[in-house]
Formats: structure tokens, sequence, C-alpha cells
């Protein structure tokens, strides 16, 4: 397939939306469990540089920093990863140093605060000096520029899960939500060509999780054949409750004939991407990963069997089962297996 076609499905065209909703381990640790009150991130409003008193440079740059008490570059910038200040712990002060290698001791308390200004000293005779105004950041989302949500599909009971590359895709930082339990996530393979990926929960500490995988079918369903949708479609204004929408299989084939998806008419919203597409067996046939944004409830999903095997490989088959299962027993079996996703970019 044409590269410029895929990017032309899974990013958005006049044709077709995303359904992934728009907002490095270290930071992440430091953010949850900062080494002391110094430690965490900062946004630099600005700074301004003074030679004997008077302004010399005015730089209104917004820089958010990440401060490490721990480690030998312990201010780097957030976004580009290099040093921005030095900082020596020296008891109850710290010895902080600016570019020029000249620093100057601060108390500690000065970081205290959640707005203050810094003043380094750059020359050893203090005619140059910066003076930095600081906001100390307080919830972890404020770090980043942008959140991604979507909705990820528990595949084995070691806790490998599955959603869209779109949901993911180059994210610093990525959560999953399943009912009241909040826990990491980290990529393991990524296939951005059909976009799917699988990821691995971190349990944290010596907490173990009981995953609960949905089970899969990779047979080819029926044009009028019943399918479920589950997700979490535009989750700030809908809720935080697993979403179903009903519908059937429209085609076999996706957008111009793309044989790799199924195109089915239960409503999907942005937030659905990554969720499940069942039959009325509770098996898995696809996993949904766009909508038509002008035509009426045509969503599109991958099917199983073109799910990469070194994703597949883990996919749980049921026996064969005789008669349908009712769709609220679907819902509620499948409540356990399927998480919000929020990635976050900085």
């Amino acid at each position: 397939m044409d590269m410029k076609y895929i990017i032309a499905f899974f990013l958005v065209t006049f044709y077709y939306q995303s359904l992934g909703q728009q907002s490095s381990e270290n930071i992440y640790q430091l953010i949850e469990k900062p080494n002391d009150k110094i430690s965490g991130v900062y946004i630099v409003k600005e700074w301004v540089l003074y030679y004997k008193g008077k302004i010399s440079a005015v730089n209104p740059n917004k820089t958010k920093i990440f401060i490490n008490t721990k480690s030998s570059f312990n201010a780097i910038n957030v976004k580009n990863n290099y040093t921005y200040f030095n900082i020596k712990d020296n008891g109850n002060t710290v010895i902080i140093a600016g570019g020029e290698g000249f620093g100057n001791e601060i108390d500690k308390s000065v970081f205290d605060a959640n707005e203050f200004d810094l003043k380094i000293y750059s020359s050893p005779d203090k005619n140059w000096y910066y003076v930095y105004k600081i906001v100390k950041l307080k919830k972890n989302e404020d770090v980043f520029d942008k959140v991604v949500q979507g909705t990820g599909v528990i595949i084995s009971k070691s806790g490998y899960l599955i959603t869209n590359s779109h949901v993911i895709n180059e994210a610093n930082l990525i959560k999953i939500q399943l009912g009241v339990i909040t826990l990491n996530a980290s990529v393991i393979f990524n296939d951005i060509e059909n976009d799917i990926a699988l990821l691995a929960l971190q349990s944290e500490g010596n907490i173990t999780q009981d995953f609960s995988p949905l089970y899969f079918n990779k047979s080819l369903p029926l044009i009028g054949d019943d399918v479920l949708a589950l997700g979490f479609p535009l989750l700030n204004s809908m809720g935080y409750e697993l979403k179903l929408t009903t519908g059937t299989i429209s085609s076999l084939n996706g957008m111009e004939d793309d044989k790799r998806y199924i195109q089915f008419s239960a409503p999907v919203d942005p937030g659905n991407s990554g969720g499940p597409l069942l039959n009325s067996f509770g098996e898995v046939i696809g996993i949904v990963s766009a909508k038509h944004s002008t035509g009426t409830n045509a969503g599109y999903a991958l099917k199983t069997s073109f799910i990469p095997d070194s994703i597949s490989k883990y996919f749980i088959f049921k026996n064969p089962v005789l008669q349908p299962v009712s769709k609220s027993l679907i819902y509620s079996t499948s409540k356990k297996s399927i998480v919000i996703i929020k990635s976050y970019f900085l």
C-alpha cells in the first residue's frame, strides 16, 4: 500500500478522522516520587540578564526544566534534554550554577514557593547575574503538552494489551486505567502501517494483578452479522464508564476496498480507538481504528486475521459457541478486559 495513503488514513484526512482523543520514565518517576522538596518539574517563565544591576537582556522562553538533585546533570530542559542548571546539594542549601559554571549558594527554602525568582551569578565578581522567574508544577499532567486518550484490550493473563498505534506512537508516558487501578505501560511492538501496537502493563512494587483477557476469533464475519463496539469515547464529556454501541457488518473491506479492515455501523467516536469490535458470541473480530468523518455510522476495524503474528501469538481462542450470548452478558464479562489508555507527549 502507498505510504501516502496510509498516512492520509491514520493521521486524519478530509474523509476520515482518527478516533484518538487529543490533550521518560525518569521524568515520570521524579514527578510521582521526587527525591526531596526541590526535585520536580518547573517552568522558567523568563530570564533576565543583569550587568552591575542594569538589565542587559530579557528572554521570555517558558522552558520546562526537570530538576533531580540526585543526578549529576540534575536540571535539564525537559524537551531537548540539555543541562539547564547544575545543582549540588549542600545540606540546607544548594550550590546552583548556570551555563558559565560559576555558582552561588541558595537556601533550599526558596524552592518551597510555587512561584519564585532565582538569582544566579555568572561571574566571580558578581557583576553579571541572571534572574530566572520560575513556577513549580504540581500535577504530572501539567508537564506534558498533549494527552491522547484511547481504549485498549487485554489479551493475556500476564498483562499484555493492544491498542492502535496512533494512540501511543512516540508517547513519553503511557498510563492504563483499569477500574480503580492505574498502571504504567511500555511499548513492546508498534506496527504503524497496520495501526496496531502491543503494550505490557508494569506492576507497581509487589502488587500482582490477575488480568482477564478477551477471546479472539480470526474467522471472517459475514455482511449483516451483528457486532458490538466497546470503548471509552469522549471521556471528558461522556464519562469514565465503558460504553457499548451495536450495529452490523456493512462491508468486509475498508476505505477504497482495503482488505485489512471491516466496515461496521455501530457508532464510534474519538476515544474508541484501540477498542474491540465483538461478534454476537463475545469474541474480538477487529480492533476499532477510525470512522468516516462524513459518512453515517461508518466505522473501520482492523481484522484480527491481519494483526501481526508477533501480537496475535498471545491471543486466546475459546471452544466454539453454538448460541449467541446476550449483549448485557458480553458487556459485563468484557468490562474487566477493556482499559482506558492515556498517552502523554512532551
